[in-house]
Formats: C-alpha cells, sequence, structure tokens
C-alpha cells in the first residue's frame, strides 16, 4: 500500500503537475490524521472498557465488605441490646426501680438474648444473671469495618471512575459516618473506669457470684453506678446504630449492584 501511494506521488512529480501532488499530498494528510484518530479513540475504547471492568470487580468485592459488615453489625445489636436490658436490670434490682436515661426517656431497645443467656430477663433477684450482666458491662463488641476494598479502589484512583456521582457520594459517606458512629473512644471510657473501679475494690467480674451481695457494689458506690449509666446508654446507642446501619447497607448494595448491571 505504502510503494502505491509512493508510485502516484512519483509520478506527479515527474509529470510537473504540482498542484495535484499538493491535492494528493493534502489528501494524504487527511488520510495519515484519520489513522492516528481511529487509533486513538480505540485506545481510548480499550482503555475505558479495562477500567469499566477493574471497577465492576471493586464493586463487587465492596458488596461481599458490605456484607461482612452486616454479620458483625448484626452481632454488635445484639450483644449491646442484651448489655442495656441485663444492665438496667442490674440498676434496678439495686434500688433504681424506675430507671430512664433521663427527663426526655430514650427509647430503649428491643431485648435480644446471648449466647450465655438464651432465656428472658428475670423479674426477681436472679444470681447467675446479675453474674452474666456483671460480665456484659465490661466488655462488648467493637465494629470494625471490612474496608480493603474501598481502600484499593481510592489508592488505585479507580474510585473517581464511579461516573455515577450519587453512588460514589454513598459510598463515601457510609464510610466516614461509620467511622465517626462506631467511634470507641468515650464507650471504652466508660468501661475502663466501671472495671477500674471493681478491680481497685479488688474484684474481678468473674469473681461476682462468690460476694455475699453483688449488687452492694452498685448501692455502696454512686460512682460506679453513674458509669453504668453511662454504659446503658451508650449500648443502647450502639444498638440502634448496629440496627440502622444495616439496613443502610442494604439499599447500598442494591445500588452497588444496578450499577454493576447498568455499566
Amino acid at each position: 500500500m505504502i510503494k502505491f501511494f509512493r508510485k502516484i506521488r512519483q509520478r506527479l512529480l515527474t509529470e510537473n503537475k504540482f498542484s495535484k501532488y499538493l491535492l494528493y499530498a493534502i489528501g494524504e494528510i487527511v488520510l495519515v490524521m484519520i489513522g492516528i484518530l481511529l487509533a486513538l479513540q480505540v485506545n481510548n475504547w480499550n482503555e475505558n472498557r479495562i477500567a469499566k471492568t477493574t471497577v465492576n470487580r471493586y464493586l463487587v468485592s465492596l458488596v461481599e465488605d458490605l456484607k461482612e459488615d452486616q454479620t458483625l453489625l448484626e452481632q454488635i445489636q445484639n450483644i449491646h441490646s442484651f448489655r442495656v436490658h441485663s444492665l438496667i436490670y442490674l440498676r434496678r434490682q439495686s434500688g433504681d426501680p424506675s430507671f430512664s436515661f433521663g427527663p426526655q426517656q430514650m427509647k430503649v431497645v428491643p431485648f435480644e438474648p446471648n449466647s450465655d443467656w438464651d432465656g428472658p430477663i428475670p423479674t426477681t433477684y436472679n444470681l447467675p444473671f446479675i453474674e452474666e450482666a456483671f460480665s456484659s458491662a465490661g466488655r462488648y463488641l467493637p465494629m470494625t469495618v471490612s474496608s480493603s476494598s474501598i481502600n484499593e479502589l481510592k489508592n488505585t484512583g479507580m474510585f473517581s471512575n464511579i461516573q455515577n456521582l450519587s453512588l460514589k457520594k454513598d459510598i463515601d459517606q457510609y464510610y466516614r459516618n461509620m467511622e465517626w458512629v462506631f467511634f470507641d473512644e468515650i464507650h471504652n471510657e466508660s468501661i475502663t473506669k466501671w472495671n477500674n473501679s471493681l478491680l481497685d475494690s479488688g474484684i474481678y467480674y468473674l469473681q461476682i457470684a462468690e460476694l455475699p451481695d453483688p449488687l452492694d457494689l452498685i448501692t455502696k458506690n454512686p460512682e460506679r453506678a453513674a458509669y453504668l449509666k453511662n454504659i446503658i446508654a451508650e449500648a443502647n446507642y450502639r444498638s440502634k446504630a448496629a440496627s440502622n446501619y444495616y439496613n443502610k447497607i442494604d439499599s447500598l448494595i442494591i445500588e452497588i449492584e444496578q450499577e454493576v448491571i447498568q455499566r
């Protein structure tokens, strides 16, 4: 093909047909430019196809991370729900039958049995349940967000290739909110103070059942009773938050799956 065009060019020059040669040269330049543009278009199309495939792979992986978050959130909801009701039981059994969160009483989450207590909350003095309640006061399950996929999306720059701005905003907002909502410093502080107050009295929570009346640890120590109230409020907040974000994940997964289908 190149030899063919070269012969035409040489023939036009030898025949001294400059004007025709000029038109030919312009046409040749145009053909070259069209070829370059087509090559660039094909290259761009191929790069976009690879980018879409890569982003879709990350989005599918992101859905798996979100499902892992849901599994943990369900456990957190149940654990904190048990903590709320078992610690309210302690407060009431220790002489505060009208226990509430304050003038505007916070709505208490529904009761969820845990793996160590699968029955209802006792209505009277029950030493095994008191022991379990003391145990739940000093320990809980923290929320560790599965963030490997979102981190890769952002670190590789692929997050910017998501054209759905609403989806990008919802994904970004989810991870920002999870970091803030389940920030554990305040909750850890109340638990640490509660545990230290027991240790300062020479008590370890596994020894509760050995005491003549474990409730004396609350009734005779107003400061410890206040720590307990803070723990209840924080556990109630976390149980509600876990339930809310479990549902938010359902909506976010639907959004992501629709985006994958449409891409």
